[in-house]
């Protein structure tokens, strides 16, 4: 702090406190006499979100990336699209906005009359203003007290107006040990993103037995041209035990992706082996690709458009939003690429030296060796990136949280336009029968009037 800023602040905490003038205490007195309470807690809640330095309410746009806060009034589950859905009335006495927490049935602390700091993108959803699965902060309980002009005693040290004390106004403290809301349910989306972290990296990258169909077919190889010297025997046996590998995945009803890239891989090599009579020739096609696909890591990383995300966002159901919506994601997705585009890198430099003045039996060793640790390298490193990030937006539940959304729109038009029908009818033929009862009353009574002169 400077030193004109630490004497102002000293000067404040050191001067006594001035009492208020008669006049000015009245006048207080009278507004908040001829204030109903709702108008009176709109005001401290805008008052609260002034001091908070957060974005009124009101004046938040559609697709404005805002930090608002105020306090929960409705606290309801409403499933969207058969995905549970835990929504919320946010308050700050300018305006409400819905904050809705996809596939959450419930929150630690999410209550009503609970204040709340919600930041994220705003949604317009029938002229109302949603914030989807936002970045929340939970006030602690018990502090409802704010400092303002007139509260002079909790910066000058004196004593609460009205007799009151402190300990009525502040909140209570946190036994030791005793875990935080907020804590608590940030360790849950942290939870959350580790398992889904988990979860897409297994699946993108086949997991021990993707290891297992592009690293064996190698092993394979080199051992058999170890014994028999014939490129012929080893790439065949290298393939067939390549197919032998998909067939079972098939009989499993696993994803046939990995398999069928390594029995590509594997032919491909085995033409160029047998075909050039250079056994090095049968990891040629697979070191190219290694050394496109770092190339293409790094590309990808310098233009922001890391390829980590690309393939994982998909599967994480947040398609290609953190792009976007989430830059805590997208910095720790283009980590992950860098990680893997410089371990490839480092891999390629090591294997082509060999492939251009070492043997083939060399190469083949280096080759297994160097198959497994790199890959489970760039697999931990990306599980500790995305770990650290942000949980990931599910596009496709807002998708059909707002398909839903307009088809129950749909049905409530449907219906207000059924019963404005079924009322006007109602008023019609009331009408009807009103008009053609008189009609027939009026000739009766002008025959008995003119048969009683």
């Amino acid at each position: 702090m400077s030193g004109p800023q630490a004497a102002g602040t000293l000067g404040r905490m050191s001067a006594p406190s001035r009492p208020d003038k008669p006049a000015g205490q009245l006048r207080r007195l009278l507004d908040r006499l001829s204030t109903s309470q709702d108008d009176l807690h709109s005001a401290e809640l805008r008052q609260d979100a002034e001091d908070a330095g957060c974005v009124k309410i009101g004046e938040c746009g559609d697709r404005q990336v805002v930090k608002v806060t105020g306090t929960l009034r409705t606290v309801t589950l409403r499933p969207r699209a058969g995905v549970p859905a835990l929504e919320a009335e946010l308050f700050d006495g300018t305006a409400a906005l819905d904050v809705v927490w996809l596939g959450r049935r419930s929150i630690v602390g999410v209550e009503p009359g609970r204040r709340l700091i919600a930041s994220g993108r705003i949604s317009m959803s029938h002229g109302r203003r949603v914030l989807f699965n936002p970045k929340y902060e939970l006030r602690p309980l018990g502090q409802e007290y704010r400092v303002t002009s007139d509260d002079k005693w909790a910066s000058d040290g004196a004593g609460p107006p009205g007799g009151a004390t402190r300990g009525a106004e502040h909140p209570p403290a946190r036994a030791e040990g005793a875990p935080d809301v907020h804590e608590t349910a940030e360790g849950a989306d942290a939870a959350r993103s580790k398992a889904a972290a988990d979860t897409a990296l297994l699946e993108a990258f086949g997991g021990v037995r993707g290891m297992v169909d592009t690293t064996v077919p190698g092993l394979v190889f080199v051992l058999i041209y170890m014994i028999k010297r014939d490129i012929h025997v080893a790439a065949i046996a290298a393939l067939a035990l390549t197919v032998l590998l998909a067939v079972a995945r098939l009989a499993r009803k696993e994803t046939l992706k990995h398999a069928f890239s390594g029995v590509f891989g594997v032919a491909f090599g085995a033409v160029f082996a047998m075909m050039s009579g250079d056994a090095k020739n049968f990891y040629l096609p697979g070191m190219l690709y290694t050394l496109g696909l770092a190339v293409a890591y790094v590309l990808s990383a310098i233009f922001r458009f890391p390829l980590i995300g690309v393939l994982l966002g998909p599967i994480l159901k947040e398609n290609l939003s953190w792009r976007t919506r989430n830059p805590g994601r997208l910095r720790a997705y283009t980590k992950a690429t860098w990680a893997w585009g410089l371990i490839l890198l480092g891999k390629s430099a090591i294997l082509f030296p060999l492939y251009w003045w070492g043997d083939a039996t060399q190469l083949g060793w280096v080759k297994v060796a160097l198959g497994i640790p790199p890959f489970l390298l760039c697999v931990y490193l990306t599980w500790i990136f995305l770990a650290k990030a942000p949980p990931p937006i599910d596009v496709i539940a807002e998708m059909e949280a707002e398909e839903a959304e307009r088809e129950r729109a749909e049905r409530e038009r449907e219906a207000q336009r059924a019963v404005t029908d079924a009322v006007v009818e109602s008023v019609a033929r009331q009408t009807t029968d009103a008009v053609l009862e008189r009609l027939t009353t009026d000739p009766d009574r002008a025959r008995r009037d003119g048969s009683a002169r």
